[in-house]
């Protein structure tokens, strides 16, 4: 397991919801024309349609767009299956709504291989964008709904027997979709991570968000990342937390007094001194920091060997 687990409420008080919309996807019925999801297994193919509609970035008006795609299933191939808890569980800081125990099919029963998180509707997404009125640090009922989608039928493509190449078919057709009207794509393709690494190559028993964070190739720098730096810190740390803009998000969205209360106890913390490891982490950095620039800035110290 990579990166420390962290199952106390305590880090993360905020329960995310799985909405009507999201509880019904996730018994993968084969059409939904109400919400624009339809797919369905026939003759050796896995075909999808998803119509997404809203205002996107950029745009001032509502739109729609559709993605279909098709890939070819072999059961032959299947050796796994899944089993949803939809009990909400911390890992490395993060309110998760489900979790999906994937399981090898064996003669002599089923062994239990690792688990896929999935968020939900208040859920900690460490690669929101702060304060992004469409993928902010809190996700909200769209975007909550669309990624459920997503990952419900990339675990039926499993089920049935799609490959790698298939699976990654799905995604690529996906993703126009998710940067337009979500732009979560941070999130979109950590949870293809997950089902990828856990359910398809069983390389991992379980994906933490910040391990997936650090394997990408550029570290986010904008200040539209600032919570996303913060998060990591703490995870490097060993306690990883989210950071006050998700809460004060959280607030911001929803009237309800008891998230005011986790708020005030979280801002309380750190006005008493009650630093969280990360913060302690980014001091004594930024302090070492300091020192030796001035090592190296000072006249008197700039020709020592």
């Amino acid at each position: 397991m990579d990166g420390p687990v962290v199952t106390t409420d305590e880090v993360n008080p905020i329960k995310p919801v799985l909405g009507t919309k999201e509880i019904s996807l996730l018994k993968l019925p084969q059409e939904f024309s109400e919400y624009n999801f339809e797919w369905k297994v026939a003759k050796g193919y896995l075909d999808i349609k998803w119509t997404e509609s809203g205002t996107a970035y950029g745009e001032t008006d509502p739109t729609s767009q559709t993605v279909t795609v098709k890939v070819p299933t072999d059961k032959r191939k299947v050796d796994v299956t899944f089993h949803l808890d939809t009990n909400p569980v911390v890992r490395w800081g993060i309110n998760f709504a489900v979790t999906v125990g994937v399981f090898k099919v064996e003669d002599d029963g089923e062994g239990h291989m690792g688990n896929i998180y999935m968020p939900a509707t208040r859920s900690y997404d460490p690669a929101g964008r702060t304060g992004d009125p469409h993928a902010s640090e809190r996700i909200g009922d769209s975007c909550s709904c669309a990624q459920t989608f997503i990952t419900a039928v990339e675990l039926v493509a499993v089920r049935n027997g799609v490959d790698g190449d298939g699976l990654a078919k799905i995604q690529k057709a996906f993703r126009p979709l998710i940067d337009r009207y979500h732009g979560r794509s941070g999130l979109f393709e950590y949870m293809f991570r997950q089902i990828v690494s856990v359910s398809l190559e069983k390389s991992q028993n379980e994906v933490p968000y910040g391990a997936f964070l650090k394997s990408l190739p550029a570290e986010p720098k904008s200040d539209a990342n600032e919570h996303t730096r913060l998060y990591m810190t703490s995870y490097d740390a060993g306690n990883p937390t989210p950071p006050l803009h998700f809460f004060r998000k959280v607030v911001a969205k929803e009237s309800a007094p008891a998230f005011a209360k986790v708020l005030a106890q979280k801002e309380s913390s750190l006005e008493e001194g009650h630093f969280p490891t990360f913060i302690v982490a980014t001091i004594i950095a930024l302090v070492v920091s300091i020192l030796v620039m001035n090592h190296f800035t000072d006249p008197e110290t700039q020709g020592a060997a």
